[in-house]
């Protein structure tokens, strides 16, 4: 059986989150629990795959809040040069 945390924390590296070793374990371990407490349907799937789709979903969303974050702040520090260049 692979080792999910291994694998997400590797994908998370890759995605550039510095917290990628916690982040993968509470990941796989909301997943574990899903599997071990929710309904036993054939629809449900709460292995590697879901794991993966969620990780890729973390990214964009890191990514949107990112760029949002940036067009915040831009102004401020436009502003911030100009009194500085007085």
């Amino acid at each position: 059986m692979p080792d999910s945390a291994l694998i997400a924390e590797v994908s998370l590296l890759s995605m550039g989150f510095s917290r990628a070793r916690k982040l993968a374990r509470t990941v796989v371990e909301a997943f574990r629990l899903c599997a071990e407490q929710l309904s036993y349907q054939t629809h449900y799937e709460f292995g590697m795959r879901a794991v993966k789709v969620s990780l890729l979903f973390q990214l964009s969303f890191h990514a949107e809040a990112t760029s949002r974050w940036t067009e915040v702040t831009r102004p401020f520090s436009t502003q911030r040069r100009a009194r500085e260049a007085k």
